[in-house]
């Protein structure tokens, strides 16, 4: 079974609809922890294709996770998963590879660079958050939103 086309086309305004909203965070008035928190959580959460019901938790691990056994579901269901997930981070294995993935997605919308060796203990979305914050008010960054 192909790839649905109006899905992938819904999917993909989603997720330009997404990014628009990340980019909010780089205005001066938006800079604050709640806010950068809240639109992080819901980018992760459209790009992971969950339901706010999926986030309750904070910690990427968790919401990764929920995320692969929904990608299990579907494998076992007999679905394969290139038929109904677009390419992008939905469709990536692996709890470490998504996170990666997450992490450069973010970096390269925002146009920043967080320090490597920070982001393998940034366990949280709040911890995320406050990293891209401090970037926002440190250091230069390229605008591509």
């Amino acid at each position: 079974m192909p790839y649905n086309k109006e899905r992938l086309l819904k999917l993909k305004e989603k997720y330009a609809q997404a990014d628009r909203q990340l980019c909010t965070v780089k205005e001066p008035e938006n800079m604050n922890r709640e806010y950068v928190y809240e639109q992080l959580k819901e980018y992760l959460r459209i790009r992971l294709l969950l339901e706010e019901t999926d986030m309750e938790s904070d910690h990427l691990k968790t919401i990764i996770e929920i995320n692969l056994e929904k990608q299990e579901k579907l494998l076992r269901s007999g679905v394969k998963l290139e038929d109904v997930l677009a390419p992008g981070c939905a469709g990536i294995t692996g709890a470490a590879a998504k996170k990666i993935y997450l992490f450069l997605t973010i970096q390269t919308l925002l146009g920043l660079r967080l320090d490597e060796m920070q982001t393998p203990y940034i366990e949280t979305i709040q911890e995320l958050a406050d990293a891209v914050i401090q970037l926002l008010k440190t250091e230069e960054y390229t605008d591509k939103c």
